[in-house]
């Protein structure tokens, strides 16, 4: 399939749009993969762009990856459907939702107060006003603390709330993605079961029946729903995405007044008809006699299997990695305990059971300075600051810094791949291979863990009531489930493998934008060599004329 693309982008700001997980061939520069990764400037006269792409079939979340503009709603979905999908779940219709928070300040407003604004108080995470479906919602303002007459003249209604027509006796499919910045849903449709039939563009057999599905930061489902008989005379049902209040720390204010956000189903083209139904959850507790035997069902993404077995393959290189959000003081020596916010992180060796690790010298804090531990925006941290990392025990403690007079891809292009700053967090790996990552939580709240360029298989996951344990065998060598996006438990680890195989430089981290924006990502530059063979086109030298790239001079296109 060829793909056109057709960009203006008409804002008087820099602008940087990122295409989730769209894996692309394109043949103008010679990479099996790459991502779509657009730079518009200031000047918004000049920022058409225009792009051939030939391309898979991908159910993708798309968005601007610049600061903190994906909190201000720049987003959106990008699907190129497979005819096939249809044969073989045997649907009709489609539907597309997005799940979202909504902060009634600018996201960079927010970044900053969170960051620097409070540097003696515990790390408390912004907590969105309200949410979201589809970019609508409701605001229940009376919650909030408002004077006598502001109050009194509060609409709790304002808003408008999303409404989806379902043809009766047609089968649809919806595409779930949660967009927001930090929130975790449950995902549900009252008097309806929802089988998973995709996981982040791998399909799956056909899931068993569940209630809800849980549905963290750039995660993304396919769901068949399907209205059970005793509902049938129905016609109105609720769409909810229930908040998760574990999504936020117990002690964050506001967190308890954020309300669950909810769409309408209808098989009625009479969208006057409120529905009455009411959410799965609620019958839990309940007891009278027609569902005195409920039970809950969640969806647990351990369960779901890929549509086509596949023997996954033995791994040789074993990565603990725990993800760090803490407060940055003036250190300056190597090797010390940090025990700020329940994080204790100490220099010994990795643990591992019949594999190899890397031999990178262990220091734990790599001379953490206000000179060289920053931001995105390239402020540097003042003491008590807050930053976030993927701690390594190979590692140490790095806060992800871009360097604007360079990149990675320039770098690496040029066979300069030893010249790499500790703070680019770039990890090398030359050869074809199979690497598992231990992603470990010492925090309250559940992480998220994103990989670009991959599909992993997720092993395993627990929590601190069962920890890690190398020794343990895997129950199964077929049907782990691929995806992009997996959760690490409050408290606990996910055991994630990954083949390196796709020549590029890929991004991994952890998409709650508090998180990222704070240093909480790196890099993976994957088989160097097989990537320096590529000779990119002129027209593609040309897009960054602020430093010049020595192969650029190569007239070849």
């Amino acid at each position: 399939m060829v793909f056109l693309m057709l960009l203006n982008a008409r804002l008087k700001m820099v602008l940087a749009l990122f295409i989730h997980l769209m894996l692309l061939r394109v043949e103008l520069i010679g990479s099996k993969y790459l991502y779509i990764y657009i730079y518009f400037n200031n000047n918004y006269n000049e920022n058409k762009m225009k792009f051939f792409f030939k391309l898979t079939y991908q159910f993708n979340f798309s968005y601007s990856s610049y600061e903190t503009q994906r909190i201000d709603g720049l987003y959106g979905a990008l699907i190129v459907n497979d005819p096939i999908d249809q044969t073989l779940f045997n649907y009709q219709k489609e539907n597309i939702i997005l799940l979202s928070d909504w902060y009634h300040n600018e996201g960079s407003e927010l970044l900053n107060f969170y960051q620097f604004g409070s540097v003696n108080s515990s790390i408390i995470e912004p907590v969105p006003k309200n949410t979201i479906i589809n970019g609508k919602g409701v605001f229940n303002c009376k919650k909030y603390k408002f004077n006598d007459s502001m109050r009194e003249n509060c609409d709790s209604y304002l808003g408008s709330i999303k409404y989806f027509y379902f043809e009766p006796n047609k089968k649809y499919r919806l595409r779930i993605i949660n967009t927001s910045a930090m929130t975790l849903f449950f995902f549900s449709i009252d008097g309806h079961i929802l089988q998973i039939v995709e996981v982040e563009g791998t399909l799956t057999k056909l899931s068993k029946p569940y209630h809800r599905i849980p549905i963290h930061v750039a995660q993304r489902y396919s769901v068949i729903p399907t209205r059970l008989p005793k509902y049938m005379s129905i016609s109105s049902f609720m769409i909810r995405g229930e908040v998760n209040k574990n999504s936020f720390q117990s002690s964050a204010l506001d967190s308890e007044k954020l309300d669950d956000v909810i769409a309408i189903l209808s098989y009625s083209t009479d969208d006057s008809e409120y529905p009455t139904t009411v959410p799965w959850s609620y019958y839990e507790n309940t007891y009278y006699d027609s569902m005195r035997n409920f039970k809950l069902e969640d969806m647990d993404s351990l369960e779901l299997e890929p549509l086509i077995d596949e023997n996954i393959p033995t791994n040789t290189i074993l990565y603990e990695m725990t993800m760090i959000i803490s407060r940055f003081y003036n250190i300056t020596t190597d090797n010390v305990n940090v025990t700020t916010d329940n994080v204790n992180v100490i220099t010994d060796n990795v643990t591992t059971n019949n594999v190899t690790t890397d031999n990178v010298t262990n220091n734990v804090i790599n001379n953490m300075t206000n000179k060289n531990i920053n931001v995105f925006n390239q402020n540097s941290l003042i003491d008590g600051a807050i930053y976030s990392s993927i701690y390594s025990k190979t590692r140490g403690i790095y806060v992800y810094q871009p360097n604007k007079t360079t990149s990675t891809i320039k770098e690496v292009l040029e066979g300069n791949i030893k010249k790499f700053d500790h703070y680019w967090n770039a990890y090398v790996f030359k050869k074809y291979g199979v690497l598992d990552f231990l992603l470990k939580n010492n925090h309250t709240i559940e992480l998220v863990f994103h990989l670009h360029g991959h599909s992993f298989w997720v092993l395993d996951r627990g929590n601190e009531s069962t920890p890690y344990n190398s020794s343990k065998e895997l129950l199964y060598t077929t049907n782990f489930i691929k995806r992009d996006t997996v959760t690490i438990p409050a408290l606990g680890w996910t055991l994630i493998r990954i083949r390196i195989n796709n020549p590029g430089i890929w991004a991994f981290g952890n998409p709650i934008m508090w998180h990222l924006s704070t240093g909480m990502m790196g890099q993976i530059v994957e088989l160097p060599s097989s990537l320096k063979k590529l000779i990119p086109p002129t027209k593609w030298c040309k897009m960054c004329e602020s430093y010049k790239l020595d192969i650029c001079d190569n007239e070849i296109f």
